[in-house]
C-alpha cells in the first residue's frame, strides 16, 4: 500500500480553532453495554446550519452511503461550508480526546483496553478509505498510544440496514450524532438496535433508538457493544448521521473482550 507522502501515513489539515464545542461528561448507562446519550447535543443555531447543509453521500441507494475525509466531495463540502469545517475541527482537538479518556476511562480499564490513557496522545493522522475497511491492520501505521479522530458522513435510504456487529478492535470510542428526524420524514425502520451479550456472544435486543434530530449516543467500542440498524422500509428523507471515532492503529482490546 502506497501513501502520497511516502511515509506510510496521510494527514489532513483542518482550520485552527474550530467551533466552540463543550464536551461534558455524562452519566454512563450500563445496559445493554456502557454508553452515554444526550438530546439537543449540538448548540441549536449551529445544529440548524449543519442540518441544512448535510452533504449528499456517495454509494448505492440501498446500501450505506457515506463520505470519508479522503473523498474529494468531503473536502469540497467543508471548503464550501465553513460551519462544517469549524465543527469538524472541534473534534480534532486535545479537548475531545481528553473528554473521551475521562468519560470512559473506567469502562476501558474494566473491558480490557490495552491503551494506557496516561500515555495517549492525539495526532493528526488520517485513516484512508481503504485502510478503514480492514478489520485488522497487519502492521500499525503509527505508535499504539498515538490516537486519531475520524469524522464520517453517513446516509441511509430505503433498503439500507446494518447487521449485528461490533466496531473494529482498533476503535476506542464511537459517537453518532443524528442530523435528521425519523418522525419528520415518516421513516419506517432505521432504528439503532442495541443488544445484550453473554460470554462474548450477542444476546437479545434490549434497546431501540429511533433517529431524532440532534441526538447523540457514544460508546466504547468493546467486544460486547453489539448493535445494528433496522432495515429502512420507507422514508421521505435520508437518515443522516455523523460518526466520530477515536482510534488507534493497533487492536485496542484484548481478544477475550473483543472477539
Amino acid at each position: 500500500m502506497e501513501y502520497p507522502n511516502g511515509q506510510g501515513r496521510l494527514f489532513i489539515n483542518y482550520r485552527e480553532g474550530g467551533a466552540k464545542l463543550d464536551f461534558v461528561n455524562l452519566g454512563v448507562i450500563a445496559r445493554p453495554f456502557p454508553h452515554v446519550s444526550a438530546s439537543n447535543y449540538v448548540e441549536p443555531i449551529l445544529y440548524e446550519r449543519l442540518r441544512e447543509t448535510f452533504p449528499e453521500c456517495r454509494g448505492d441507494p440501498g446500501q450505506l452511503q457515506n463520505l470519508f475525509p479522503d473523498d474529494e466531495e468531503y473536502c469540497a463540502h467543508i471548503d464550501k461550508h465553513p460551519a462544517w469545517a469549524e465543527f469538524i475541527a472541534g473534534f480534532h482537538t486535545e479537548s475531545f480526546a481528553k473528554y473521551c479518556l475521562n468519560q470512559f476511562s473506567d469502562v476501558w480499564a474494566a473491558e480490557g483496553c490495552v491503551i494506557d490513557p496516561k500515555l495517549a496522545q492525539i495526532t493528526s493522522f488520517h485513516e484512508p478509505r481503504d485502510v478503514k475497511s480492514l478489520r485488522h491492520l497487519p502492521v500499525p501505521l503509527i505508535n499504539s498510544h498515538e490516537l486519531f479522530v475520524r469524522l464520517d458522513f453517513m446516509q441511509g435510504r430505503p433498503g439500507y440496514s446494518l447487521p449485528i456487529h461490533t466496531d473494529h478492535r482498533r476503535r476506542l470510542m464511537t459517537m453518532l450524532i443524528y442530523f435528521s428526524d425519523a418522525d419528520d420524514s415518516a421513516m419506517e425502520g432505521g432504528d439503532l438496535i442495541l443488544y445484550g451479550s453473554k460470554a462474548g456472544e450477542v444476546g437479545d435486543p434490549e434497546a431501540a433508538i429511533r433517529p431524532q434530530g440532534n441526538f447523540m449516543i457514544a460508546f466504547p467500542s468493546t467486544g460486547r457493544s453489539f448493535h445494528s440498524v433496522a432495515p429502512i422500509q420507507a422514508t421521505r428523507g435520508p437518515r443522516n448521521v455523523v460518526q466520530v471515532q477515536l482510534s488507534s492503529t493497533v487492536d485496542a482490546w484484548r481478544p477475550a473482550a473483543a472477539e
